[in-house]
């Protein structure tokens, strides 16, 4: 059903319901072997190269960007159960062998040496930024004109309307590489779609490409009216484009290099998970009849993570623990200038290995705390912004622990309008593992929009990114704890302007 709702242009509602029903679906291929994104991505190239008014695939092309953000979390959850794994097999390892072994992890040579000893090639560098990379392609190319330049630039669709109105003779100028400004931005939508660049940074080109056709139209020129979207597929030659497939992690001198690394904070108890707690060593049991809490409308990410629960639970929820404000939110997230108001009850209890002997586990379920910070802009989600989070505890035992966040982003375009919903779940699995289960919602505030996908599409890249933070985190944070004869503060001390984590 995805392959045909894509190619047939199907609203993006509908593509969102399908994937959410069976997000497997995802990876299905056809007797050519080619999955929905692949098929959607034939369509519009063959519409750009035979000249199809762009209006005519909008849906498809909504559909590809609604897709980039579940393929994100595909990629994201393969990363992790690949680091969970390496971490999994350096602490085995470690307790079979002792220290040695993991002091010959730690002088392993770098990521690229080990590339080249592999292979006997040269490592491949990781491809540039987009814009840099086409930008090389054309600053030797002579003959343009400034809507050349304009349209390579990716400039807003106003200025190129500008530009058309002011020197329309600059149409029909040709490049020293052959090339008219028309030409210009169908190679770079062509080229975008190859290398699986986020459609927000091609969407200035898609609008250029449109606004540049009807004003061909207006000059006279003919339109193809039938445009067969399944016949399509099979007419988009893109050979000699050549566009290399961006780099994902996963090869051998990724994986080295990653116990390289995990292997010298280990060694050096950098860990800011805390201290590992022997408890944690023996197996979980389920209590009877007992259920973790639902999970949000949407779910991201499921993935077994290689530390404690209690060691977890303490280093998530403590007010002592760096681990979420530093290993988390500055280190992963680039978040700035954090402040936070602690739980609002039991917070010098929460996060502790045992309950004192007054206590209740369900005491602590409702506890609250805020935090505010700047996030960086990323082109999924928009620019530069402050968020607000309010954190609950919802689930709180010696099996299983949850927090619901809702943030709030006034800054961004809706923001007003919406919110979003976080929830990461924590289930004990016994002998230093867990289950990590995030979810998340998009809640309307306000007056919803017609085409509320877009705000849906972009929390769940927001969502993604920040969960996999999270477990990345925790990957990496697994070895042994800090160094108790070096300072904290000189190990982890943040720069002021930057961090400003206060309560």
């Amino acid at each position: 059903p995805l392959h045909l709702a894509v190619v047939n242009g199907a609203p993006p509602e509908v593509i969102e319901a399908i994937i959410e029903t069976n997000p497997e679906c995802m990876n299905v291929t056809t007797n050519k072997k080619r999955t929905a994104y692949e098929c959607a991505v034939g369509v519009i190239i063959n519409a750009v190269l035979n000249d199809v008014p762009m209006y005519k695939v909008q849906n498809t092309y909504n559909a590809i960007e609604i897709m980039q953000s579940y393929d994100k979390e595909f990629i994201k959850k393969d990363e992790l159960a690949l680091k969970a794994g390496i971490v999994n097999s350096a602490l085995e390892s470690t307790e079979s062998y002792g220290e040695m072994w993991m002091t010959i992890a730690e002088k392993l040579p770098p990521g690229d040496q080990i590339e080249q000893m592999l292979t006997g090639k040269k490592a491949v560098e990781e491809p540039v930024d987009d814009e840099e990379e086409d930008e090389e392609d054309w600053q030797n190319e002579k003959g343009m004109t400034d809507l050349h330049r304009a349209v390579l630039k990716r400039v807003d669709p106003e200025d190129i309307q500008s530009l058309l109105e002011e020197s329309p003779e600059c149409m029909d100028i040709v490049s020293t590489a052959d090339r008219t400004p028309f030409e210009c931005a169908k190679d770079l939508l062509i080229r975008g779609l190859l290398k699986k660049t986020p459609m927000s940074r091609l969407t200035n080109t898609f609008v250029t490409l449109e606004a540049m056709q009807a004003y061909r139209e207006s000059q006279g020129e003919e339109v193809p009216e039938d445009f067969d979207a399944t016949m399509a597929l099979s007419k988009a030659d893109v050979s000699h484009y050549g566009c290399a497939p961006r780099k994902e992690f996963g090869s051998r001198s990724d994986n080295y290099q990653y116990m390289k690394t995990f292997g010298e904070m280990h060694l050096k108890g950098r860990s800011l998970l805390g201290e590992m707690v022997v408890a944690d060593n023996d197996s979980a049991v389920q209590p009877y009849e007992y259920y973790p809490p639902a999970n949000l409308a949407h779910v991201n990410l499921r993935v077994n993570v290689p530390a404690g629960y209690r060691r977890l639970r303490r280093a998530f929820l403590s007010a002592d623990s760096p681990f979420v404000s530093t290993a988390v939110y500055h280190e992963r997230c680039k978040y700035r200038k954090m402040k936070a108001i602690p739980w609002n009850k039991c917070g010098q209890s929460i996060g502790k290995i045992k309950l004192d002997r007054k206590e209740k586990w369900s005491n602590f379920i409702g506890a609250e705390k805020t935090m505010q910070y700047i996030c960086p802009g990323t082109d999924e989600v928009g620019p530069t912004h402050v968020a607000y989070e309010r954190m609950e505890l919802v689930e709180y035992n010696d099996f299983c622990f949850a927090v619901k966040s809702v943030v709030k982003t006034p800054d961004l375009p809706y923001g007003s309008e919406y919110e979003t919903a976080f929830q990461i779940l924590f289930i004990d699995k016994g002998i230093n593992n867990c289950r990590l289960i995030c979810s998340s919602e998009v809640v309307v505030t306000g007056m919803a929009l017609d085409d509320d996908w877009q705000v849906r599409n972009a929390m769940r890249h927001r969502a993604t990114d920040y969960f996999f933070a999270v477990a990345d985190a925790i990957c990496m944070h697994s070895g042994d704890a800090i160094d108790p004869n070096k300072s904290e503060d000189e190990e982890f001390m943040l720069d002021d302007e930057e961090s400003n984590y206060s309560y």
